[in-house]
């Protein structure tokens, strides 16, 4: 915080304090708003990375069960034609 004397204010300079995009939306800002030398624009767009990262990871692997499901019925299915 900083006074100004010649116009007797007080000049609060502050970041808000969020983790993602949601949370910015939600208190009305934007991530334009942020200053570009603010550390939490970093952590906002981490976090953001870090999700969608997450999401992918989860449905590679939601893709890969059903991968090895089929790969185990097409086995048994061999198995009953070469019966």
């Amino acid at each position: 915080m900083i006074y100004v004397a010649d116009k007797d204010v007080v000049l609060f300079l502050c970041s808000p304090s969020v983790l993602n995009l949601d949370d910015l939306h939600r208190r009305g800002f934007y991530l334009n708003d942020i200053p570009l030398h603010d550390a939490t624009r970093d952590l906002v767009l981490l976090s953001e990375q870090f999700e969608a990262e997450y999401q992918l990871t989860k449905n590679l692997e939601i893709l890969t069960d059903k991968l090895h499901q089929t790969n185990r019925e097409l086995e048994q299915e061999k198995m009953k034609t070469d019966r």
